[in-house]
């Protein structure tokens, strides 16, 4: 869809992300080899004059070029390119909905076939060389990082397309350069200049977000106040403050924040600013010659770790870690870290990146395993997120439940970044209830692009479900448990295949260690001395409305419970905000065990 030579540069996580998509290049510059590279350099710094927008890449060797001690182990010629770019008249800056209906239009793209290229005991070698040169005083951190092969099914714009989805980000970019395609949803900046402003966000220090709001904000302050990832992340905004500091006006350095933490989708990480004010005279050469690459991906000290790096890794690093941006006519330009950052040639066979921060107190299964876990954006991306909530409507009592719903709703929407507030969806919703005449089944329903609604008449509920134990058994950390989405598959194929083969209204579940979870669309309640007993939320469920109604007058308690349970159940009942609470019979001899 995209022709060669296309670049995009894509912010899709603030909502009025900047988005600059760049075609029909006059010229590309490709570089294999150092003098070629230097050639290409010379020529970027004179597209400017000449009124021309740059757009591409750096790869991570490019950087041996800029110090005496690292050249001579750039190869004489490079299998990928050291640098590519377009130059360009001035780009379209699309906006959100024009830059997803020109996504929308690839075609479907899928990466498998994803090995890494060590094994642990390959990987372990090179990490312990790297302890032993952290304690001989060499190095205080190192980035270790490995390569995995994977081959593409399909459109490499339609897999950008579900990473991007999957992982919003504000550094993300897709390069079709001919032979090869660049899918890069990295959230790392790595420096940008406006009217000779310099800025600089490195990250360093990550941890895996919680399930719900609250895990969240307790894993944010956790992270905010971790020692070792406060050291770890100090020691690169040293670095980066002294790379500056070599083309920036004296005393214009400075930290404009320290240690913050930033939310992404999957992840919780720890940022810091900086800015700087260049130099007069300072330009791109002399930019990159001080800052590239960034301190981030390399280490501490930095040409040290870069040393240990070329020492210590199967091989070249390529694109990955180095960096994709543009530069403009009038000198301002932003970079990414290429993190994140897939290529993919012409054939189908795409490699990736993966590694992290190397420090004393370091183990080498451990940062193994993070780093196989990156992996996982690209092998099982996320679906993009809906909200869904069902409510019941009457002339009479209007919407049943209704703040309840709405505190679930905007928990959530808060947890995913989706755009609402209570009094939008108030609004929304009595609208579209102004019609209305007689009762409703309501599903709203929050994405992206804002609430949408359906109803239809509200069907009376059943005097019985009839109901049996679930084979398949549900994760109790799931983050899908904490959230009522569209992302309903694992509850509603288990269900549909019972009544199908034996007239079933529900199946009930369990979790990993056999605990009563809820059914695909109710919540379960066990009567016992007189007292409804409902399984915990710790077990593994969604916090569904009328349990919480029923829990917070009293009539319901929170409980463990088993099969064991079940069978010595008075009475057993299944219920949700739509139909209320409904008398169920467990069918046995249809249990899926």
């Amino acid at each position: 869809m995209f022709a060669p030579g296309t670049v995009l540069l894509h912010d899709n996580l603030a909502p009025q992300g900047q988005n600059l998509l760049f075609t029909a290049p006059r010229e590309v510059l490709v570089a294999y080899d150092s003098a070629a590279a230097r050639a290409a350099l010379r020529r970027l710094s004179a597209a400017a004059g000449q009124g021309l927008w740059a757009a591409g890449y750096l790869a991570y060797e490019l950087g041996f070029l800029f110090e005496e001690r690292l050249a001579p182990r750039l190869p004489e010629y490079s299998e990928t390119p050291l640098l590519w770019f377009g130059l360009y008249d001035a780009p379209r800056r699309p906006d959100r909905a024009e830059t997803d209906a020109l996504l929308a239009g690839a075609g479907q793209g899928l990466a498998t076939d994803i090995e890494p290229r060590l094994d642990f005991d390959t990987y372990r070698r090179a990490f312990e060389r790297v302890k032993s040169l952290i304690a001989a005083g060499d190095t205080y951190q190192v980035n270790l990082t490995l390569k995995a092969d994977f081959r593409l099914h399909g459109d490499p714009l339609g897999l950008y397309r579900v990473l991007a989805q999957s992982q919003p980000t504000a550094y993300g970019a897709y390069i079709h350069a001919g032979d090869h395609h660049v899918l890069s949803r990295s959230p790392e900046l790595f420096v940008s200049g406006t009217d000779g402003l310099l800025k600089a966000r490195p990250m360093k220090g990550t941890l895996k977000r919680g399930r719900t709001r609250a895990e969240d904000e307790a894993g944010r302050l956790a992270l905010a106040r971790d020692e070792k990832n406060r050291a770890e992340n100090l020691m690169i905004v040293d670095l980066l403050r002294n790379d500056l500091g070599r083309i920036a006006e004296t005393g214009s350095v400075r930290v404009t924040d320290l240690f913050s933490v930033e939310t992404y989708r999957s992840l919780h990480t720890m940022t810091s600013g900086i800015e700087a004010r260049t130099r007069p005279g300072i330009g791109m050469h002399a930019l990159l010659e001080n800052l590239f690459p960034c301190g981030s991906i390399t280490g501490a000290p930095k040409l040290r770790a870069m040393e240990i790096i070329h020492e210590v890794e199967a091989g070249p690093r390529g694109l990955y870690t180095g960096s994709i941006g543009y530069i403009a006519p009038n000198g301002d330009f932003a970079f990414n870290v290429a993190i994140r950052t897939a290529i993919i040639d012409s054939a189908g066979r795409g490699e990736i990146g993966i590694g992290g921060g190397i420090v004393a107190d370091s183990l080498a299964a451990d940062e193994y395993q993070e780093a196989l876990l990156k992996l996982r954006f690209l092998a099982d991306p996320a679906p993009p997120v809906t909200l869904i909530e069902t409510f019941k409507w009457t002339p009479e009592q209007g919407f049943a439940l209704r703040d309840r719903h709405l505190d679930r709703l905007i928990d959530s929407a808060a947890y995913f970044a989706l755009p609402v507030t209570r009094e939008q969806a108030h609004a929304y919703l009595d609208d579209r209830a102004r019609d209305w005449t007689g009762p409703m089944r309501v599903r709203l329903t929050l994405a992206e692009t804002g609430l949408d609604l359906s109803a239809v008449p509200l069907p009376p509920s059943p005097e019985k479900f009839r109901f049996a134990i679930a084979a398949e058994k549900l994760d109790s950390t799931s983050l899908w448990l904490a959230h009522k989405t569209t992302n309903r598959a694992f509850y509603d194929e288990p269900r549909q295949r019972a009544h199908d083969a034996h007239g079933l209204d529900e199946v009930v579940f369990r979790n990993e260690r056999g605990e009563l979870t809820e059914g695909s669309f109710t919540n379960l309640f066990l009567q016992r001395d007189g007292r409804l007993l409902t399984p915990a939320l710790a077990s593994g469920l969604l916090p569904g409305t009328l349990r919480a109604e029923l829990l917070a007058s009293g009539r319901a308690e929170e409980r463990v419970l088993t099969l064991a349970d079940l069978a010595r159940a008075e009475a057993i009942f299944l219920g949700n905000s739509v139909r209320g609470l409904v008398p169920a019979e467990w069918v046995r001899n249809q249990d899926h065990d």
